[in-house]
């Protein structure tokens, strides 16, 4: 999720630590139960952070470092909220929206916090060409086509 969080503060009375790198907080408000919502702390200005239940890894030749976020070619997606991997390694959705953040998927209320708070709903993204909205799928097509046979070419001509 891209965020952009300014503080208009011109008289310096805001109460927050200014010493803080971190003082905003950015919650995923659970629908119904307090316990289960998702915060993490980040620096005001712009950036990024990953939707709950999301999950990358640095992309062939890249580091944990060097992943950006705009850049789908720096990172390699490796989980999705409400989805899992079974034991064969094939992908599933969970049934229960509660497993893996699956509840923020379909329209949730992000709050951020730093003085006064500040709430939006959202609904996790659509996919697009760049990026997924869920795992990948693997299809397998076999052929039954009979084994390749050997052509013989008896003559070329070229008239050009």
């Amino acid at each position: 999720m891209r965020y952009s969080l300014t503080l208009t503060d011109p008289d310096n009375t805001a109460d927050y630590d200014r010493d803080d790198p971190t003082p905003v907080t950015i919650t995923w408000v659970h629908p119904t139960d307090p316990s289960k919502n998702y915060t993490v702390d980040v620096a005001l200005g712009s950036g990024y952070v990953l939707w709950p239940g999301a999950a990358v890894e640095p992309a062939e030749g890249y580091t944990e470092d060097q992943i950006d976020p705009t850049n789908p070619d720096t990172f390699v997606p490796t989980d999705w909220p409400g989805w899992g991997v079974d034991e064969n390694g094939d992908w599933f959705e969970y049934d229960d929206p509660e497993v893996d953040y699956g509840w923020t998927r379909d329209g949730v209320e992000v709050t951020a916090e730093i003085n006064p708070t500040f709430s939006v709903s959202l609904t996790y993204p659509p996919p697009t060409a760049t990026c997924t909205a869920e795992p990948p799928t693997t299809t397998t097509v076999v052929l039954d086509a009979p084994p390749p046979t050997a052509a013989r070419v008896e003559d070329i001509t070229y008239t050009g």
